[in-house]
């Protein structure tokens, strides 16, 4: 499913002006930012675009691109997840998020978001009594919310990947297999935007 997500919004990302933004979203490039103080990887934020490092090691680029797949998982999980009512914890789904705590990365409920309240008292999760019977509490995710967050992540993943080919820095092979794309025209199209971008 990560694969998919990521594919359709690499796509996406060709057909606009690629700014990451995240005034709407949920994953704040923030947690980004913070990631990458806290663990001195040599990425920084300038103007909305991340800039690599061109002496950066392997290591750290790594570091990096498993925060972007894990957060692209924890967003499709969520997606994947927006009607569960049931859960073996009982009671509906609850929204995932990635949390950033010195330079380490948790996955955490986001309790600050209440329950969605649907009325469908044939529902087989319906509550049964009180003044609200008939009512199913529904997963505290929001699908706009989360595509946004997903098309951050695929903007910044493909930020980096410029960057890591405009400067001559080695990509590792699984983060490209992994993109279960053409790289070959993905780079090709990244050479050609920068020709034309150096040209205005």
């Amino acid at each position: 499913m990560k694969k998919l997500y990521i594919l359709i919004l690499i796509i996406l990302s060709f057909s606009t002006e690629y700014a990451i933004a995240d005034s709407a979203s949920n994953v704040s490039t923030n947690i980004f930012v913070q990631f990458l103080e806290e663990n001195n990887i040599p990425i920084t934020l300038n103007e909305e675009k991340f800039i690599v490092d061109k002496n950066i090691n392997e290591n750290d680029l790594i570091k990096f691109f498993e925060l972007l797949f894990l957060s692209s998982d924890v967003i499709a999980n969520n997606i994947a997840n927006a009607n569960t009512t049931r859960t073996n914890d009982g009671g509906p789904f609850v929204r995932n998020r990635i949390h950033i705590i010195n330079g380490n990365v948790y996955i955490l409920k986001d309790e600050r978001n209440t329950f969605r309240l649907i009325y469908d008292p044939t529902h087989p999760d319906a509550i049964l009594t009180g003044n609200r019977a008939g009512y199913v509490e529904m997963p505290n995710v929001d699908i706009v919310s989360e595509m946004v967050d997903l098309i951050v992540v695929s903007r910044i993943f493909e930020n980096i990947i410029e960057e890591c080919l405009l400067k001559g820095i080695s990509i590792p092979e699984k983060y490209i297999r992994d993109m279960n794309y053409d790289d070959e025209n993905f780079i090709n199209e990244i050479y050609r935007r920068n020709a034309i971008k150096k040209l205005i």
